[in-house]
């Protein structure tokens, strides 16, 4: 393969490079976009590459974006909020995302959200009752959980443990 002049051990060299790079873990195309970019491959070069690496099957904005969804609301706890900005902040499109969310079963969502709600207002002994709410709602939102979402598991599980 020929790129702009390139030589063709310096291609294979670099898509060799790139291979390694989303070998190690799933990437977007965005984040082999800043990679081609380090590498000072710009233009038609880079996106030639990147048509190959997706070919290849090494490049897949679908599959990383369902595992980075995934991953983030089991190992991490964060919401759907936060996983979409994060997901938007690498370029990946908004109805990739959409399925991405869609594989989050509701009811662990919920079940993490009043999980999450329990250990935090066990962390308040010393803070009032509605301290104890405002404190645990901020701490959802902070994890990019939905301000009706909460509130509603906030007041339907969590009701008993906010009392002193």
């Amino acid at each position: 393969m020929k790129i702009r002049g390139r030589t063709e051990g310096k291609d294979k060299q670099a898509l060799d490079r790139l291979r390694s790079f989303c070998v190690y873990r799933e990437r977007c195309s965005h984040e082999v976009k800043e990679k081609l970019h380090s590498l000072s491959l710009t233009g038609k070069a880079a996106e030639k590459i990147i048509a190959v690496l997706a070919k290849e099957g090494f490049v897949d904005d679908e599959r990383f974006s369902a595992l980075y969804a995934g991953s983030k609301f089991r190992n991490h706890s964060w919401g759907r909020i936060k996983i979409t900005a994060e997901l938007r902040k690498r370029n990946v499109p908004e109805a990739i995302i959409s399925r991405a969310l869609d594989e989050i079963s509701p009811g662990d969502y919920a079940e993490k959200i009043k999980s999450l709600a329990s250990k935090k207002l066990e962390t308040l002994r010393k803070c009032g009752a509605e301290e104890k709410k405002i404190k645990t709602l901020h701490y959802l939102f902070s994890k990019g959980f939905e301000t009706g979402l909460c509130l509603d598991i906030l007041r339907e599980s969590c009701l008993k443990k906010l009392s002193p």
